[in-house]
């Protein structure tokens, strides 16, 4: 990215936080200077999610005025520092024995309402979760809401979608769109399961 596309894109995320003015070429310089450490790669997701944490915390009454480049800075750290994690422990683990079939810790719930949801998982996935966020943390774990019998698992365990039908699915979403892509994938598995059937 050259120097060029890194104001052109500050510059659009201060014209949306400013509701249209134009920042002064100033205003883009600073900016442009403070965030020359963020990777061209970073850079966009970090601003995006700077502004998302800074209006969450304006609505809850913690900040207020416009975002700035610490703001950015400060979730360019997190990031940074989530990467320099050794090891596995950088990303959940993977649990294929979980016994509630979750994804990397992640577990989809119906609630009593009948609206899908999204909890941490009781097993060591679920605990990366917790502690790589206060959030997650601070979320009832599935097994705690599966106690009730008003709360149900959104999939069943080992109805998991393999990982070459996963692979295949990417590819086809880059060509197609993912609705399509998926619409497709269903469509031969309807007709697979019908074959099998002897339908």
């Amino acid at each position: 990215m050259t120097t060029m596309d890194r104001m052109r894109l500050i510059r659009g995320h201060l014209e949306a936080v400013a509701r249209g003015r134009s920042p002064s070429p100033d205003r883009i310089g600073v900016w442009l200077r403070e965030l020359e450490g963020v990777s061209d790669a970073d850079l966009d997701d970090c601003i995006r999610e700077a502004r998302a944490f800074h209006v969450e915390a304006c609505d809850r009454g913690r900040r207020w005025g416009q975002i700035t480049p610490d703001d950015v800075l400060a979730i360019w750290r997190q990031r940074s520092a989530t990467r320099t994690r050794s090891g596995p422990a950088a990303h959940p683990p993977e649990n294929p024995d979980c016994p509630l079939g979750c994804e990397s810790g992640r577990v989809v719930l119906v609630g009593s309402d009948g609206y899908d949801f999204v909890s941490v998982c009781g097993c060591a996935s679920g605990d990366w979760w917790a502690e790589s966020s206060s959030r997650w943390a601070q979320m009832t774990r599935a097994p705690t809401y599966l106690e009730n019998p008003a709360y149900k698992l959104a999939r069943p365990p080992g109805d998991r979608i393999p990982e070459s039908h996963v692979d295949w699915l990417r590819r086809r979403a880059d060509e197609v769109g993912h609705r399509e892509a998926m619409n497709e994938y269903r469509g031969h598995m309807a007709r697979r399961a019908r074959e099998s059937e002897g339908v």
